[in-house]
C-alpha cells in the first residue's frame, strides 16, 4: 500500500513525505502526517537503526520522514538537493527552541535524547557542544 501511495505521488509530482506517527502513539497528533519536501528532517545512518531515537524524535515533534532509503535517495537527488537531516546539533536546537519543561518527558525518552545530543562532543573541548 504505502509503495502504491508513494508511486502515485511521484506521478502527480506531489512534493510530500510522510512522517511516522510513532510507535507509542506519541507523535503530537497521534497519527502521522504529510509535510511538503522542504520541511522534512530526513534520517540518518544512526537513526535507521535506532528506534528508540527515532520514537523519541517524533515524540518531540521534529517533522522525521518515514519513506524508503531509496525514495529519499531520489528526493535527494532530483527535489531537494541539501535537506536537513537529524544531526545532534540539531536535534539540540529543537529542544532549545520547544522550551517544554524537563519534568514532562519520559525519562527514557530523556536518556535516549541526552545519548544522542552528547554524541558529537570531543571529550577534550567541551565548547564543542556549545552549538
Amino acid at each position: 500500500v504505502v509503495r502504491e501511495l508513494y508511486a502515485t505521488l511521484a506521478t502527480r509530482r506531489l512534493r510530500v513525505l510522510h512522517t511516522p506517527a510513532g510507535a507509542d502513539g506519541t507523535a503530537p497528533d497521534g497519527i502521522g502526517r504529510w509535510i511538503a519536501l522542504t520541511d522534512a528532517v530526513y534520517p540518518d545512518h544512526e537513526l535507521a537503526h535506532d528506534d528508540a531515537l527515532r520514537d523519541a524524535l517524533v515524540a518531540e515533534g521534529m517533522p522525521l520522514t518515514d519513506a524508503p532509503t531509496a525514495v529519499l535517495d531520489r528526493v535527494e537527488e532530483h527535489a531537494v538537493p541539501d535537506p536537513e537531516r537529524v544531526s545532534p546539533e540539531r536535534v539540540r536546537r529543537m529542544l532549545r527552541e520547544s522550551g517544554r519543561e524537563r519534568s514532562d518527558r519520559p525519562r527514557d525518552r530523556v536518556l535516549v535524547l541526552l545519548r544522542y545530543v552528547m554524541s558529537d562532543v570531543i571529550d577534550d573541548d567541551p565548547a564543542s557542544a556549545a552549538s
